[in-house]
């Protein structure tokens, strides 16, 4: 995703990543809200969640808790 063209940071909304000893899925997209009324975020979710149960699930990149923690706040 670009935030526009004059700037034309490279941003995301979602995110894999190896953080400690476990893997995790960053997200910024709502996946909660009205979900079965919203088609097209409850495949989303879905399609992680499987994708985040298999075996291809395993982040190469590394990230520290108090990046997250950052992203958070």
């Amino acid at each position: 995703m670009i935030d526009n063209f004059v700037i034309n940071h490279s941003l995301t909304n979602l995110f894999e990543a190896k953080v400690g000893n476990g893997y995790l899925i960053f997200s910024t997209i709502d996946l909660k809200t009205n979900i079965e009324k919203r088609p097209a975020a409850k495949q989303l979710k879905n399609s992680l969640l499987e994708y985040m149960n298999s075996k291809e699930f395993k982040p190469g990149n590394e990230i520290d808790l108090n990046t997250i923690e950052t992203l958070i706040e």
